[in-house]
């Protein structure tokens, strides 16, 4: 239950999680009127955007514990435990129309699920960062949220409707879908690796990071 919920919930559904919670953490404090007033207090302002994005990063790490353990609460009952030692094939690798099973090996279940729990905190915690950016901007929480989710929407469109275009690699929402690459699948999109997929999706995070930051501690919004 919880393989199957992480690898259809990845691209979209647990992302929008990060998505709520990071949409209102500087936006929302625009609009109540408190932003001039934190950013007045005798405390850097680099520290006090550092102290968000942790609180960010936490949150979204606290997300996905919970949905671990109620996915266990709920499915534990009706299927068993079992299924956490249950032997599973990784390190399939996909190349053109050869696939690559040289790298195959066998690891329980638990850990599997950990390797994939991992990758969903790395894709939800990206988003999180677009948000952050969103949120620094934006002049409402709406408007972040809108924002961000549209470009979610789009990654998600693009990967099941134009999986053949290679060019869509670029939006970095398409990149999302980790859980293809731990599972020996082919990609969502044509061309894509999971080196690209990790490496841009941090880029894009780190890139929205440092501009949020840049925004945070040179302008008064």
């Amino acid at each position: 239950f919880l393989r199957s919920f992480m690898e259809a919930g990845m691209p979209l559904f647990v992302p929008l999680f990060a998505l709520i919670v990071g949409s209102d953490i500087i936006s929302g404090e625009r609009s109540a009127g408190t932003l001039r007033l934190l950013l007045s207090q005798p405390v850097g302002r680099l520290r006090l955007a550092l102290a968000k994005v942790a609180a960010l990063w936490l949150s979204v790490g606290m997300i996905l514990f919970w949905i671990a353990v109620l996915g266990t609460l709920v499915s534990g009952p009706v299927f068993g435990f079992g299924g956490f030692q249950v032997p599973q094939l990784v390190g399939f690798r996909v190349s053109g129309e050869t696939l690559d099973l040289g790298g195959v090996r066998l690891i329980p279940m638990w850990q599997y699920l950990l390797m994939l729990f991992g990758l969903g905190w790395y894709a939800s915690t990206v988003v999180a960062l677009w948000t952050f950016f969103a949120s620094s901007v934006a002049r409402s929480t709406a408007a972040g949220m809108g924002a961000v989710f549209a470009f979610l929407l789009a990654g998600s469109v693009l990967a099941n409707y134009a999986s053949g275009w290679r060019g869509a690699k670029w939006v970095a929402s398409t990149n999302l879908d980790l859980g293809p690459y731990l599972a020996g699948l082919r990609p969502p999109i044509e061309g894509l690796t999971p080196a690209f997929a990790l490496g841009y999706l941090g880029a894009t995070g780190a890139l929205a990071l440092g501009l949020a930051l840049w925004r945070l501690t040179r302008d008064v919004p």
